[in-house]
């Protein structure tokens, strides 16, 4: 998101309003959901952070619906971060969408809503496992860059499919440093469930 000071006042007004819906005690999502479809690209992002901030939900259809309309990276990887918040979610269409994104940051943004969704449901599990899985792997053995590969590893941490462990086991023998570390910590018994997987922001 753009500083508060390179936003017009118009635009940081309507993002105090936002962040103050978010903070509400009450349920608000239906009212901040209406903020998506802003006209700055600034207050959308403020409002799918703020959707993802209040954690589970029930808005994946209408999140869905805006990830194929938004014609912003940033935004739409703040959606996936409110995907990823939602109680189910069409995984096959979140995983079309996902796997469409030619931008990387946003790309593995949904990869992380998916990751999310395959650690609650076996079904969600197997096409993360076919679909996503192998994509995450080559990102991390490949010529990938160090922040996208830590990033894959810790989607794959989160999932922690079966598919996710053979891949974590596997990086773990094969690379060295921080990323193999990543690894290891991810498949060590005494490790928890991470928290939320790669933050786009």
């Amino acid at each position: 998101m753009s500083t508060t000071a390179n936003v017009p006042p118009s635009a940081r007004a309507r993002i105090a309003v936002v962040r103050a819906i978010g903070g509400a005690a009450r349920e608000v999502e239906d009212v901040l959901a209406l903020y998506l479809d802003d006209e700055l690209p600034d207050v959308r992002e403020a409002a799918a952070l703020a959707i993802a901030a209040r954690g589970p939900a029930r808005l994946g259809p209408r999140l869905l619906a805006q990830i194929g309309r938004e014609p912003e990276p940033s935004v739409r990887s703040a959606l996936y971060m409110a995907l990823a918040e939602q109680v189910g979610f069409n995984v096959r269409a979140a995983t079309d969408l996902a796997c469409a994104e030619s931008n990387v940051a946003t790309r593995l943004a949904g990869f992380a809503a998916l990751a999310a969704e395959a650690a609650r449901h076996p079904a969600a599990a197997a096409i993360f496992d076919y679909e996503v899985v192998p994509e995450l792997a080559t990102r991390v053995l490949g010529e990938d860059d160090r922040k996208n590969a830590l990033a894959a590893v810790s989607i794959l941490a989160f999932a922690m499919t079966i598919a996710s462990r053979r891949t974590l086991r596997t990086v773990a023998r094969r690379i060295e440093g921080d990323i193999g570390a990543a690894a290891r910590a991810a498949l060590a018994p005494r490790n928890k469930r991470p928290g939320a997987p790669f933050q786009a922001h």
